[in-house]
């Protein structure tokens, strides 16, 4: 199955295909709006869940894991790539467990986009890990 061609929209899938494989490409030609880079039918959850790429994703269940050492997820409020549920899937997932976990934290960066998410995030996880928490 070809996921990604079932995922990108036609016109940008060639370049996008190039920077996956670290070929030279023109980043011109991959738009970071995402709702530009993807098919339309993927920002319905019902879609998505029922796709193969949804399926996949599903199956994987990456926040299903006991932490035992400090864990600390950044999620922005406006991201157009997480949701806000899914910044917090970890927390979630770990303080339904047992007592309640509290080595995994959900913090917000505000009202960011994706890559404002990673722009405030940074200087918070440089002081975090300084910390020694």
């Amino acid at each position: 199955m070809d996921y990604a061609r079932s995922l990108i929209n036609e016109p940008y899938y060639d370049a996008a295909r190039k920077a996956y494989e670290r070929q030279p490409f023109n980043a011109a030609d991959i738009p970071s709006e995402l709702h530009k880079l993807l098919k339309a039918e993927y920002f319905d959850p019902h879609y998505f869940a029922d796709s193969a790429f949804g399926k996949l994703i599903a199956a994987t269940q990456s926040y299903r894991w006991v932490i035992k050492s400090p864990v600390r997820n950044y999620y922005g409020e406006t991201d157009e790539a997480i949701t806000v549920g899914v910044g917090r899937m970890a927390q979630t997932y770990a303080q339904a467990l047992g007592a309640g976990n509290p080595m995994v934290e959900a913090v917000s960066t505000g009202k960011t986009t994706h890559r404002g998410t990673f722009a405030t995030a940074v200087p918070q996880w440089k002081a975090w890990f300084d910390s020694g928490r």
